[in-house]
């Protein structure tokens, strides 16, 4: 057990250091997440999984704590979260940007990360219910340390060897750097889609079938500016408020904090109409997603958002925005002929239907009765829907 500064001087040894650990680190993660693939994926059932597997969970006197009456509050983020709000923590306030509201933490004390059935938060109530009030919740220590270290490092190898910079464009920001379609690029990437502290929740919004959009890092550097509120689903000409589309998440791969760029939420705006775009809405008021890094954001496609500015020397806001979309909408990346079909075949069966080569609903996107991933990597047959009534007279 370490705290916070022992971790950050950690954090600015050599990168060829921090690297190496990360890929042994990456390595282990991966197998866990590849048994506990196969476990869902025998059971077909999230809740049945965990049944099956005992849960404990490490906690300290010291850990994450928002303040309850902050809207960035959820009392069951995770049994951590739920353990430190009972012990009546007095967290240290920070403003958030244009509300009155404050939220907080406590100097974070670094112990083994908590432990959930099979990667699993044990009570998805509360966040159920802030996603559909609020159109967006925050799972606070949701991804293990030591993936969030491994995706980190992937983060600037990439941008480095694929040669990325600013794009320099109103919506992608001047300081701003993005490596998008991930899964094509590396392994360790297939861990993220799949991931059980995250799925389920997209699932309530967008039903068990969802797909993924995309998947992409985004580092807000020093100097940049607030990105226009915006709505992940208004390029869709559809009158809203309406069944939900598009459910996205942020994984924090370093501290959120107002002053770096944190994403910048409305309240319940996924029941509004689309904001200006063009003309922007700075009569708005925003709250600002502060979370520590392992931590994941999720918001519903309709909810108005943007990054915020980085108003910081030197930090770099770094995270990885892991979008997913209806399984009868169209992608925002063509993922099925982004990745390299030697990449593909190295998936998992439940991979590839999240990134399209399922059937929706046993219809949409069939190949001759089959699904693409049957037809091209001898993945189990699905059923088509016509095939599932009775045998009719006639």
């Amino acid at each position: 057990m370490f705290e916070r500064n022992a971790l950050d001087e950690y954090e600015r040894a050599a990168t060829k250091s921090r690297c190496e650990m990360a890929a042994v680190c990456a390595s282990i993660t991966d197998a866990i997440a590849r048994d506990s693939s196969a476990v869902h994926m025998s059971t077909g059932r999230v809740d049945d999984v965990v049944d099956d597997v005992d849960m404990s969970v490490t906690t300290s006197s010291e850990t994450v704590v928002v303040d309850s009456t902050g809207s960035m509050s959820c009392t069951a983020a995770s049994p951590l979260e739920q353990a430190a709000n009972n012990a009546a923590l007095a967290p240290k306030p920070r403003s958030c940007r244009n509300v009155k509201e404050n939220m907080g933490w406590t100097t974070r004390t670094y112990s083994a990360p908590p432990v959930y059935a099979n990667g699993v938060p044990n009570d998805l109530a509360a966040h159920h219910e802030q996603l559909d009030r609020d159109g967006y919740t925050i799972v606070r220590d949701a991804i293990d340390l030591d993936l969030v270290a491994a995706l980190l490092c992937d983060v600037h190898r990439l941008q480095e060897e694929l040669g990325r910079a600013p794009a320099g464009n109103k919506f992608e920001g001047n300081h701003t750097t993005r490596t998008y379609n991930l899964l094509a690029h590396s392994e360790i990437w297939q861990q993220v889609p799949v991931h059980q502290s995250v799925l389920p929740l997209v699932e309530h919004v967008l039903g068990k079938e969802c797909l993924i959009s995309s998947l992409a890092s985004i580092a807000i550097g020093p100097g940049e500016r607030a990105q226009v509120l915006h709505a992940d689903d208004q390029v869709q000409p559809l009158a809203k408020p309406h069944v939900a589309t598009v459910c996205n998440s942020m994984w924090a791969l370093t501290d959120f904090t107002e002053e770096n760029g944190a994403t910048r939420l409305v309240p319940g705006s996924h029941l509004w109409k689309n904001p200006d775009y063009r003309n922007g809405e700075s009569d708005v008021e925003t709250i600002s997603a502060e979370m520590l890094k392992g931590s994941v954001l999720i918001w519903h496609g309709s909810l108005w958002h943007g990054g915020g500015a980085n108003t910081t020397a030197e930090e770099t806001r770094v995270g990885v925005a892991m979008n997913y979309c209806a399984g009868f909408i169209r992608q925002q990346e063509n993922i099925q002929l982004g990745t390299p079909p030697e990449v593909m075949a190295t998936f998992t069966p439940q991979l590839r239907e999240l990134c399209g080569l399922g059937v929706y609903r046993g219809l949409t996107g069939n190949i001759d009765k089959r699904s693409p991933a049957e037809v091209f990597y001898g993945d189990a047959p699905s059923r088509q829907i016509w095939d599932q009534d009775p045998i009719g007279g006639g």
